[in-house]
């Protein structure tokens, strides 16, 4: 197997680029790369097979390794400048794969390094790479009844930690090249080969994930090969595309799950960054997010996970085979789950966003919206043995019927926004009314927006209709 991108094997690039332009089949494109790279694996320096694992050590240690140690430079840039102990294991073998596979390491090389360097890394005392240390705080709760005592969380600077897994990467390097361990790279491994495009944006906001041979990378004792790939597809920053492609495999694999349920596996880790990335969002500031595609195959069997709507096509003979339906704000089953987490749903000029602003419905990050502060009441206080009505918020249910406000003349706006307060008060009541007859303690949420219509009216009409409303 050639390991490696189609931007480092421009004959790939200019196969796509020709296959799109003469309007080929996809099983032309296929044949035409699978052609290129029967030429490139014929022209490679590094083969998956031991003998190369030799040779590929030899050079990188004559010519990488002394390069590298006499720069202050890291051999990468990295997206962020702190990490806390639980990330370090994920970001330990993201760091490995991508300073060795920049360098055409072969997959099962790359992976037993990596494997190696991490077993390393995890004795380290990490105490002399803090970026801030543990110290005790304390808060006195509003009634100045309790004092709450805290430990600030510890984080680690980046940047000395990459380069302690560098220099580790270079010590088992040198120590292989003078005798390598018994490796037992698979018989046959899956190729792939990726392309990027960044179009107009500043940075590139997308990450991939190959992991070709996951069996050697994480000592899984499997009897065929196993191989794990994605896509993630950022916005608003990089900072989430990278995070998920260090920990979503990381946690995949982790997982209780696995490999009984890949499909269990691959949504807890998921879930698992999701959670973990927004804690780090919130203290970094950070305001990115990503959606994203897994692909694990497990001998013939492939599995597919995902998240907003990042895509996979299966090809067969030739033909495209639907395999998921991407996470839109359109479809109705997400519409009606984001309804019961107290947000909306709008076609705004002919697209569907959440809460009037994301035309994805999921995404890794700090999304505006994934968890609004009704939805954290009310799993708080049902935690606690409430009943918790929560006021649908009137807007969605009036604009939702097919109303576009931009489109109503200025009485009909004035009734529209009238009619919405009478709406609005006349569901709190209802559950105001529900919740003086409930046995339990009971807790009413809503989401007035009173206010909301002066926004959309003149001064003069937003007081008259104060008045006539009490």
């Amino acid at each position: 197997m050639l390991f490696g991108t189609v931007d480092e094997f421009p004959a790939f690039r200019d196969i796509i680029k020709s296959s799109a332009q003469k309007h080929l089949s996809t099983q032309e494109t296929i044949d035409g790369i699978n052609n290129e790279y029967c030429k490139c694996m014929m022209e490679s320096s590094y083969a998956n097979d031991n003998e190369s694992f030799k040779k590929f050590l030899l050079d990188f240690c004559t010519n990488v390794i002394v390069e590298t140690e006499e720069s202050e430079d890291l051999p990468f840039r990295l997206v962020s400048q702190q990490l806390t102990p639980d990330e370090l294991e994920a970001e330990t073998l993201e760091w490995s794969i991508r300073y060795l596979s920049k360098h055409h390491c072969p997959p099962t090389l790359t992976a037993a390094i990596s494997r190696s360097v991490l077993n390393l890394v995890r004795n380290i005392d990490v105490s002399e790479l803090q970026e801030s240390k543990t110290e005790a705080c304390e808060e006195v709760k509003d009634d100045g009844s309790d004092i709450i005592a805290e430990e600030r969380e510890i984080v680690l600077d980046a940047n000395k930690v990459c380069n302690v897994v560098i220099d580790c990467v270079h010590d088992i390097c040198k120590l292989w090249k003078d005798e390598l361990p018994e490796l037992c790279p698979p018989k046959q491994l899956l190729y792939a080969c990726t392309h990027e495009i960044k179009n107009t944006r500043r940075k590139m906001e997308d990450r991939h994930v190959l992991l070709p041979d996951l069996n050697t990378l994480f000592d899984l004792k499997h009897n065929e090969c196993q191989s794990f790939f994605a896509v993630f597809d950022g916005h608003a920053g990089l900072e989430a595309a990278n995070y998920a492609a260090a920990h979503v495999p990381y946690h995949f694999v982790q997982n209780s799950a696995f490999p009984k349920d890949p499909a269990g596996a691959m949504k807890a880790a998921f879930k698992s960054t999701d959670e973990k990335f927004i804690v780090k969002a919130v203290r970094e500031r950070i305001k990115s997010g990503s959606t994203g595609v897994l692909a694990f195959i497990d001998e013939s069997k492939l599995h597919i996970s995902w998240v907003g709507d990042s895509q996979a096509v299966l090809v067969k003979n030739g033909r495209p085979v639907t395999v998921m339906n991407p996470h839109k704000p359109e479809r109705e089953d997400e519409r009606v789950r984001i309804q019961n987490l107290g947000g909306y749903v709008l076609n705004m000029g002919g697209v569907w966003r959440v809460n009037g602003m994301l035309s994805v419905s999921r995404a890794i990050g700090p999304c505006g919206g994934k968890t609004t502060g009704q939805a954290r009441l009310s799993t708080f206080f049902e935690s606690l043995g409430w009943k918790v009505y929560r006021a649908p918020e009137t807007a969605l249910v009036l604009m939702s019927g097919g109303v576009k406000f931009t489109n109503l003349s200025k009485l009909e706006a004035y009734k529209f926004q009238e009619n919405l307060i009478r709406t609005m008060k006349q569901i709190e009541d209802t559950y105001f009314e529900l919740a003086n007859t409930c046995p339990q303690n009971c807790l009413v949420i809503c989401d007035r927006g009173i206010m909301d219509a002066s926004a959309y009216l003149p001064t003069e009409d937003w007081e008259q209709m104060k008045a006539d409303n009490n």
